[in-house]
């Protein structure tokens, strides 16, 4: 019996990169305009990001303060730049992220009254913005957002001193609760967790709150002082969640992760690093990134240029990136934030006759950047981490909310200055395949972000291609353009066979011979059936010539026997493979 498979051959009648991830990896300088050191970003859908940071120096035509965003698609290049701010009151830039269905918030302070919320559409364009008011000193560290609630971190002013708060809010902009803990011991930081839990960071206490405002667990680093503490917003990573930790005697950081309980599970490696605070995200892989400033001796607020150390999920320092831009002056705290495939964006400023922002984009596992190198620093010793039990009062907190203020946006127009971009060898991609025993094969696009057309019209990258026949495909990436051809042409199946491991040659018209099956013609066969002696018993040369239990004439007894089967079949039109199977049959009584 014979039936047939398929040869795929796709050629590729272009060169390609070999990095497709996102085909760039850059970094821009933002030099239009002066800022400050709240930066932000958040990855979008497709690959893109937003970032943002206030303005130093807002448009002429502005009395109040404003701050700007910019987004960058999947190849890197800015799709929109504005600037935000209003005749009624400044606006001081926080934190963004963006909404499950596109939209982004950005957060802030009305000078140091109130908080807002504004949020945004896709394109830049501002669909609302409400403020928030508890106190008279109300201000806010970060947002993030989960499950369509947003949660708003930060400070506001009571009779006994400032305390941390959480806020939160729904998308629309509607409060869910507000409530107090700890009293203000320094900056912080705090996350939404997968099971809508937060953990939280203020001075020197890491505290855990259910999705009630509950308070959990809360532990004081006893070690460090609130001050000099200067401790990471945490991520979640596995069973926990991991933050950094500033050793201010040292200049260095180190990642703790902490159990869902709040204990200790490790402690990574010290490194050298030149600022306060890190910034800690973790990459599509699982791994965990650090990054910071390089230390600069006698730089308490400042360093050189940005640091990234890259760790496993256990804390194992994988390996440190240095970037050559010692040369710009004075470099604040980066942030980082990671993106899909692996996709690290790091944003951060620096100071040479002006503060500006600049932008990496990079892949650590494949691609270093244009202006990276390896760094090896690591201090031999570690810190001793001490960690107690710490109590709070925990209170509910009234917020009032308003959705009046008036917001003016500005087309920045900004054109980044690009300090340098990774090149990559070209290479030539070829496709080849073999499909066995059907007609139809599922094609995946080679790239993950492109524009597909077929020649037929289609734009999906996926489809359901029929044999026979040639498809041309058009594919549109960063950078490139592919023109790809997909032939499937006629073959013939592999074959398998089937032997059975017993028979009963009784006469019954079942099963009284022993002979092999396949799904294909041989092209020979040579059958040959021994005793446990080695003693040839039969030989037959043609699958129809089976064997009935006999030798020589006579019927044989019940037990096992041993087989060897040579045979061959054609793998393809004129091309034919050999095999020998061997093994036991049964006889049955």
């Amino acid at each position: 019996m014979s039936t047939q498979h398929y040869l795929l051959t796709i050629l590729l009648l272009l060169f390609l990169p070999f990095v497709t991830w996102s085909q760039r990896s850059f970094l821009d300088i933002l030099s239009q305009y002066e800022t400050w050191d709240n930066h932000a970003i958040a990855p979008t859908q497709g690959n893109g990001f937003l970032i943002g940071n206030d303005l130093k120096f807002p448009p002429a035509d502005w009395e109040r303060h404003g701050f700007y965003l910019s987004k960058y698609d999947s190849c890197g290049l800015i799709a929109w730049s504005k600037a935000y701010g209003s005749p009624d009151q400044a606006l001081f830039f926080s934190d963004l992220t963006e909404l499950s269905n596109g939209d982004a918030i950005a957060m802030g302070q009305t000078g140091f009254d109130n908080l807002f919320l504004m949020r945004i559409d896709p394109d830049g364009n501002v669909l609302n913005l409400f403020t928030y008011d508890t106190s008279n000193g109300d201000q806010n560290y970060n947002l993030d957002v989960h499950n369509g609630k947003v949660m708003v971190f930060g400070s506001y002013y009571a009779d006994n001193g400032s305390r941390n708060f959480l806020l939160v809010v729904n998308e629309d902009g509607q409060i869910d609760w507000a409530k107090s803990f700890h009293p203000r011991l320094g900056a912080g930081g705090a996350i939404s967790c997968g099971d809508g839990s937060f953990v939280c960071v203020n001075g020197n206490m890491v505290y855990k709150v259910n999705e009630s405002g509950n308070l959990e667990w809360s532990q004081e680093i006893v070690s460090l002082s609130p001050e000099a503490a200067n401790l990471s917003k945490p991520v979640e990573s596995g069973n926990g969640y991991v933050l950094a930790v500033r050793n201010p005697e040292r200049a260095s950081q180190y990642l703790i992760k902490l159990n869902r309980s709040g204990q200790v599970q490790w402690q990574s490696d010290e490194i050298p690093s030149g600022f306060l605070a890190s910034s800690v995200d973790r990459l599509s892989n699982g791994n965990l990134v650090l990054v910071n400033a390089q230390p600069i001796d006698g730089e308490g607020l400042s360093g050189g240029a940005p640091l990234l150390a890259e760790f496993t999920p256990d804390g194992t320092l994988v390996q440190q990136y240095g970037f050559e831009l010692d040369n710009f002056g004075r470099f604040t705290a980066p942030v980082c934030r990671a993106g899909d495939n692996g996709s690290l964006t790091i944003k951060g400023s620096y100071y040479d006759q002006g503060n500006f922002d600049y932008i990496i984009r990079l892949k650590p596992e494949e691609d270093l950047s244009c202006a990276g190198y390896p760094y090896e620093d690591v201090l031999s010793e570690h810190t001793s981490l001490d960690l107690r039990s710490a109590s709070a009062n925990v209170s509910n907190l009234r917020f009032s909310s308003a959705d009046t203020t008036e917001v003016q946006v500005i087309d920045l127009g900004l054109n980044p200055e690009n300090y340098c971009e990774k090149t990559v060898d070209d290479g030539v991609m070829d496709f080849s395949d073999r499909l066995q025993c059907v007609d139809t094969l599922t094609f995946t696009p080679p790239f993950a972000e492109a524009t597909y057309l077929w020649e037929d019209g289609s734009t999906n990258g996926q489809r359901i291609l029929k044999a026979p026949g040639q498809y041309l495909l058009k594919a549109t990436t960063c950078r490139t353009k592919f023109d790809i051809d997909i032939e499937l042409e006629l073959g013939l199946c592999p074959c398998t066979y089937y032997i059975p491991n017993a028979f009963s040659p009784n006469g019954d018209g079942v099963n009284d011979q022993f002979q092999a099956f396949a799904t294909c013609a041989f092209t020979s066969y040579d059958l040959q059936i021994f005793n446990r002696w080695g003693e040839l018993l039969h030989r037959s040369q043609t699958p129809e010539d089976g064997w009935d239990g006999r030798s020589r004439g006579r019927l044989l007894e019940q037990g096992m026997y041993m087989y060897a089967l040579k045979y061959s079949w054609e793998v393809k039109p004129g091309v034919f493979q050999d095999r020998m199977e061997t093994g036991t049959v049964a006889i049955v009584r």
